[in-house]
């Protein structure tokens, strides 16, 4: 506390946290009503459970409280009309979170995480995509 019992008050925004983001007081959560998260995996794919826990806590902590949807992508022909880029992807309102240099198609995906290649992002790579996501033109938050 400051001097005299006043407790400080920070003027401006903290950089990198993205659009302010719009409270209902039921919840503490964003008005994501339009928000559609989308995880997309292959059958049998490792990473398939733990990329749902991992999208479900980037969610919750970038305070989207609408659940991902699981697609699963069994043909080329599924890839590319999703836009598919390996097993796992992540997506809110059709975009994909990481951008990917390869084609479609029915694989496995690795990320660049600070430990190295991995067959996820990691936490806090995936909260960033969240947030600039949601800061881009036309989204929802």
């Amino acid at each position: 506390m400051a001097p005299g019992g006043r407790i400080p008050v920070l003027e401006g925004r903290p950089p990198d946290f993205g659009p302010p983001a719009r409270f209902t007081a039921a919840t503490q959560t964003r008005d994501t009503q339009d928000v559609e998260p989308i995880l997309q995996v292959i059958p049998g794919c490792p990473n398939s459970e733990s990329a749902r826990e991992l999208f479900a806590t980037a969610l919750e902590l970038e305070g989207i409280a609408v659940p991902a949807f699981v697609r699963e992508i069994r043909t080329d022909q599924e890839a590319a009309l999703h836009d598919f880029h390996g097993s796992p992807s992540f997506s809110l309102n059709g975009a994909d979170l990481f951008e990917s240099g390869t084609e479609p198609a029915v694989s496995c995906r690795v990320y660049r995480t600070p430990s190295g290649f991995a067959g996820q992002p990691d936490l806090e790579d995936l909260r960033r995509a969240i947030r600039a996501s949601q800061a881009s033109p036309g989204s929802a938050a």
